[in-house]
């Protein structure tokens, strides 16, 4: 029994046999399928270069000059995602391998049952509407993952999350302050996923958890040689979540050297490798493109605390935003507020004025 296809399809045929192109042209456009024929590689190469857009190649193997499977290297190159299905003669293995390698979709013997030809058809169809809904679903998903990371109903909270959409698009650095637990993490997490940089690496640093000489490797990464068991090259966190964001937990307790160090990050956006003797004038250094997350520790007070990096954040103090009866009782509340650093002062001054004054 037939297998109707049903949908419409646009096709190329491509066949240096003049019957073979004949029969599949009527065969198909009864159907109602929009049919181009072509008699070689090449003249398929032409055609697409050409405007053409099949939703469909059928492609013979044995063809002079250009074969078949050639004719299917040259035309995934120029159209990744086009589907293929090989005819021929024979059914080699090898060959049927390695169209199917290359990627064609099927292939199929001649002479084949037009029952086979629909079923090819339908089976590429169904290919493209799987990858269609995967990819919707996909940004679905993604859009509805960036909405219950955080969710908000008091009003605090609603307006911590607008301040986070607010500042998520401006490539500057960012300062969470807040108490432990309160969900820090969570905002920066939102920030990234909200960003330009959202498709890229999301690297969490915990600078509590390292000891100062180590944390520095683990930040900047080293070259071989740059101290004792540095036995090869290692990049570090900034290098890793180059082009993304790196949220560096609990930044108050770095050493005053190392918070040092951070502050010219921040400010040049720039870092280097330890390196074994190296000179600082001549240091090669690599341009960083992070957006840099610096997640706060509740600030000691200022006869004894060492120069922090947040102190190049902008710090006007949002109102704390306790639990409060009309926020999800299973997500905690966030009482902190997001800052950011004043690289120039026209354009985070905007920001924090159309904020309503609080620190975005």
């Amino acid at each position: 029994m037939s297998t109707r296809t049903e949908a419409k399809e646009r096709i190329l045929v491509v066949d240096d046999e003049p019957s073979i192109r004949k029969y599949l042209q009527t065969l198909l456009e009864v159907e109602g399928h929009e049919v181009q024929v072509v008699t070689s590689g090449q003249e398929a190469l032409d055609a697409i270069a050409g405007g053409a857009r099949p939703e469909l190649v059928i492609l013979d193997v044995l063809m002079p000059e250009m074969d078949g499977l050639e004719t299917l290297r040259q035309l995934l190159r120029v159209e990744p995602g086009l589907q293929v299905v090989m005819l021929s003669c024979s059914n080699e293995v090898s060959t049927v391998v390695e169209a199917i390698r290359i990627g064609a979709q099927d292939y199929l013997t001649k002479p084949f049952e037009k029952s086979e030809l629909d079923a090819a058809i339908l089976k590429c169809r169904q290919k493209r509407q799987l990858k269609a809904e995967n990819l919707a679903l996909r940004e679905y998903v993604e859009n509805l993952t960036e909405d219950l990371t955080f969710l908000a109903a008091s009003p605090q909270m609603v307006k911590i999350r607008q301040q986070v959409l607010q500042i998520a698009p401006v490539d500057v650095p960012v300062f969470i302050h807040g108490e432990s637990g309160v969900g820090k993490e969570v905002v920066a997490r939102m920030v990234h996923l909200r960003s330009v940089r959202s498709n890229q690496p999301f690297i969490k640093v915990n600078c509590a958890a390292l000891p100062g000489e180590l944390l520095e490797s683990e930040l900047f990464g080293y070259e071989q040689g740059a101290f004792t068991g540095a036995v090869r090259s290692k990049p570090g966190k900034f290098e890793l979540a180059n082009k993304g964001t790196i949220f560096l937990d609990e930044i108050a307790e770095m050493s005053p050297l190392l918070q040092a160090k951070m502050l010219h990050v921040l400010q040049d956006q720039q870092y280097s490798r330890l390196r074994p003797h190296a000179d600082p004038g001549g240091r090669a250094r690599a341009r960083g493109h992070q957006r840099k997350r610096a997640r706060g520790h509740p600030v000691r007070p200022v006869s004894r605390r060492p120069v922090l990096p947040a102190e190049c954040f902008l710090h006007p103090r949002a109102p704390v935003a306790r639990a409060h009866p009309g926020n999800p009782a299973a997500l905690p509340s966030f009482p902190g507020q997001v800052h950011r650093k004043i690289p120039k002062t026209a354009g985070p001054a905007l920001l924090a004025s159309s904020g309503g004054g609080h620190a975005l």
